[in-house]
């Protein structure tokens, strides 16, 4: 008697292809067109949509329609990655950019969260640069629970309202904050409240005296809560809240991290390549340089600093890109990201690689 693969138990079956359907939705696609029996099996139990790759704001309306002809119980959405970019390694975003596309990018991502199962979801990666995801009139993204979310990277236009309206996500374990418009003054305490669980922190900063005067006193606190922190000083001490010579005083914010955190990385954006007679761009660069030695000389054995328990990584090498060629930041970012996504469901580091285990 021969017996087929689709004459093997449905749950058995389910079992095997959850461990091939990691692949960006390549084979769960596949799947459906096999035969009717496993197109059945995939509308039942949501099998080939748990690993999502969406490029493109319409590959993103499609997939929300798709969901809504299955039962609730059948999108069951794992890991999902979603980027304005027709493909990895498409330049440009899918959509122009003006208010209306703004609005229209916001309706069609809440879309496709309101509608996956929340109680499935676990991994989630939005690489979506020129997208504001929250405003003070609209609806705001994340108002709405994901109970078994651990891991999100967001490359988008975070601002305070943003983590204002993001409700508390005690599964969430790693956050990646890869870009965003403002962080709120008291960013740790919004950490705290969205996430009082967390154990892996990463901000990409933007070096600008505005924006990265939020993030000075996290970084403080998080080297100076160790007991005692004088032997682990490599350099002479110094005043963490005092500003650079030039510069107005700093207010100061709330800095506290979860004390779950055992691992926060801080990383600069890349260094834009001044142009002939632009004042802009050299000022910018000279202050990244002033944010990148304050880092230096508070951090102990820098770049990286192990305190009992705790990890701080300073990636303060980025490289350089052109002003006149802006969105090669995106660019680059969008195949990093799609990348770092894939190695995390794989069990691999992902953007926590340069980690050491020591």
């Amino acid at each position: 008697m021969t017996i087929t693969f689709a004459d093997l138990p449905s749950e058995l079956l389910i079992a095997i292809l959850s461990e091939a359907c990691t692949d960006s939705g390549y084979t769960g696609c596949s799947l459906s067109l096999v035969s009717k029996d496993f197109r059945t099996l995939c509308l039942y139990s949501g099998v080939d949509i748990q690993c999502v790759a969406l490029y493109g704001f319409q590959r993103m309306a499609n997939f929300a329609d798709m969901l809504k002809t299955r039962d609730k119980g059948a999108r069951k959405v794992m890991h999902l990655f979603i980027t304005d970019r027709d493909s990895v390694d498409n330049l440009l975003s899918s959509l122009t950019l003006n208010e209306n596309d703004d609005s229209f990018a916001r309706r069609t991502l809440e879309n496709i969260l309101r509608t996956i199962s929340p109680h499935h979801l676990r991994t989630l990666t939005i690489h979506i640069p020129h997208c504001i995801l929250s405003t003070p009139a609209g609806h705001p993204i994340f108002s709405y629970p994901f109970p078994s979310l651990t891991e999100l990277s967001l490359y988008a236009g975070l601002n305070r309202q943003f983590f204002d309206n993001f409700l508390p996500s005690p599964s969430l374990k790693r956050l990646n904050i890869a870009s965003y418009i403002t962080l709120p003054e008291d960013i740790g305490a919004s950490v705290c409240r969205i996430a009082p669980n967390l154990t892996h922190l990463r901000i990409s900063l933007r070096t600008h005296r505005a924006y990265f005067s939020n993030i000075r006193e996290v970084i403080k606190n998080y080297i100076e809560d160790v007991s005692p922190p004088t032997p682990l000083l490599s350099k002479p001490p110094i005043d963490f809240l005092a500003s650079p010579a030039g510069d107005n005083p700093l207010p100061l914010s709330m800095g506290e991290l979860p004390p779950s955190v055992h691992t926060f990385i801080v990383a600069f954006n890349p260094l834009c390549k001044a142009a002939v007679g632009s004042l802009a761009s050299r000022n910018m660069n000279m202050q990244h340089h002033t944010d990148v030695a304050w880092v230096k000389r508070a951090i102990p054995s820098h770049p990286a600093w192990y305190g009992p328990g705790k990890c701080l990584l300073v990636q303060d090498q980025p490289s350089v890109i052109d002003l006149d060629e802006p969105e090669g930041v995106s660019l680059s970012t969008s195949g990093t990201m799609y990348s770092e996504w894939k190695e995390r469901i794989q069990g691999n580091a992902g953007c926590w690689k340069h980690i050491s285990t020591a």
